[in-house]
């Protein structure tokens, strides 16, 4: 399952109310949600030099 930026900062919204539109723009959340992105593809690089995919499957766990 493939998921737009758009869909996962609409998802993040529903999350709490701390992430308000009015508190968290939503520039705010793709450059942060776009950093974690990159860090993840860097760990797993590490983990596996070979890595080459353009893509990478994240999970979030949303029963916290």
């Amino acid at each position: 399952m493939a998921l737009t930026l758009n869909e996962v900062v609409l998802a993040v919204r529903g999350r709490s109310p701390h992430f308000d539109k009015r508190l968290v723009t939503d520039a705010s959340l793709a450059r942060y949600l776009t950093g974690y992105q990159r860090s993840l593809v860097s760990k797993a690089v590490q983990v596996n030099p070979t890595f080459l995919a353009q893509q990478m499957a994240v999970g979030f766990n949303l029963s916290s």
